[in-house]
């Protein structure tokens, strides 16, 4: 990826603020969708440009991301009208001849086995076998934003590069911004009160994780 490219980031929070960062670094054009002008004003200041709106401003998120050569979603993985809005500015991007990347954040829920705690699934998916993702159920968590995706990429084919991230649980601190997760420490500060950690069922289930800002350079990366 080139450094004149424009990037356009929906939702620039404890995720995407992190892959602003390295972008910016880069020398790349940034600009983020965000909810409030205070927050926007703190997107500037890491060296970005900004727009004010909502996830359901479909005709903002389509006019940006048309304008956009890279387009990154890590506001939430099941908004599907901003998802739309992508997926038309992409297609209207290909008709054209302009080739667009989007890399659109779902999460690992999507292969959720229900299994409460009561065991340890001996499924392993792996990242460069699709057809295993694509063997889950339509009814998984979501799943149905995901195949929206999907089938915008069956449509679109070459003319656009599009990769769905399913990060599993996320944790860390940033401390450029002062961003703190939420579901770890809240785990430990239960541990720590209570004596013990807490836990579903029988305890047995396995969940991967991963550090916030080796999760964003996976999408510089990628």
């Amino acid at each position: 990826m080139a450094p004149s490219k424009n990037v356009f980031i929906i939702g620039p929070g404890f995720i995407g603020w992190g892959v602003l960062d390295l972008l910016v670094a880069e020398g790349y054009q940034v600009t983020g969708f965000v909810r409030r002008r205070e927050h926007g004003e703190q997107i500037e200041a890491s060296g970005a440009k900004y727009v004010k709106g909502d996830l359901g401003d479909k005709e903002i998120i389509t006019r940006h991301a048309t304008e956009s050569d890279i387009i990154i979603h890590t506001a939430t993985a099941d908004h599907l009208r901003s998802v739309e809005a992508i997926l038309d500015a992409i297609k209207d991007r290909a008709q054209r001849g302009l080739m667009t990347i989007y890399i659109h954040t779902s999460g690992t829920s999507v292969l959720a086995d229900g299994a409460k705690g009561m065991h340890k699934s001996d499924k392993v998916y792996h990242d460069n076998v699709r057809s295993e993702v694509d063997s889950v159920p339509d009814t998984a968590p979501h799943r149905q934003i995901d195949l929206a995706i999907i089938r915008a990429q069956k449509a679109i084919r070459e003319k656009a590069k599009i990769a769905i991230m399913t990060p599993p649980l996320i944790y860390g601190y940033n401390p450029k911004h002062k961003r703190l997760t939420i579901q770890i420490p809240t785990l430990t500060r239960f541990a720590i009160k209570n004596g013990f950690a807490g836990y579903v069922g029988n305890g047995l289930s396995v969940k991967s994780n991963i550090h916030v800002l080796d999760l964003a350079r996976a999408y510089v990366v990628l």
